[in-house]
């Protein structure tokens, strides 16, 4: 809201990008421990570590926070519209990799991976991690998933 230009990426590639898969499967390992659920989530990890590299979806809550004081009555708003914002920056670089021939897929593994991400790499520390979407040449079709038809999405009033 209020042209706030708050979303922030990083695009992480070669010794950066595996070191940031790196990270989320220690985190994942110091979370669940060595489980047959830490195997299914290795063998993830491993096929998103192979991707040609990953953007790095943030939001700067430093923007944020000063709207919140700035503009009191519309306060409860701001972090909405932030969120709102970070969902259309998201798909805009999802189209842009789509255009340019590239898969893609949205991840959220920034609890597991925040804290020790924004030391290594002396991110600004009002940088919330948002989501990490890793990319490259597709190697197979996206899985079929169901979907919700549109007359029970959409709603037309005259």
């Amino acid at each position: 809201g209020f042209n706030s230009q708050s979303s922030r990426i990083i695009l992480a590639l070669g010794a950066k990008h595996d070191f940031f898969w790196d990270i989320v499967l220690a985190g994942i390992k110091k979370e669940i421990g060595e489980t047959p659920a830490f195997e299914k989530s290795k063998a993830k990890i491993s096929s998103l570590r192979r991707s040609a590299g990953t953007i790095l979806f943030f939001e700067d809550e430093s923007i944020t926070d000063d709207l919140k004081a700035r503009f009191p009555l519309y306060a409860r708003n701001f972090s909405i519209w932030a969120e709102q914002s970070q969902g259309m920056v998201q798909f805009a670089v999802w189209l842009a990799l789509s255009e340019a021939h590239m898969g893609a897929s949205l991840q959220h593994y920034s609890e597991l991976v925040a804290t020790k991400l924004t030391s290594a790499w002396n991110i600004n520390p009002t940088w919330r991690l948002v989501a990490q979407m890793p990319f490259g040449i597709p190697n197979s079709q996206p899985s079929h998933k169901d979907i919700v038809p549109g007359k029970q999405r959409l709603q037309i009033v005259k």
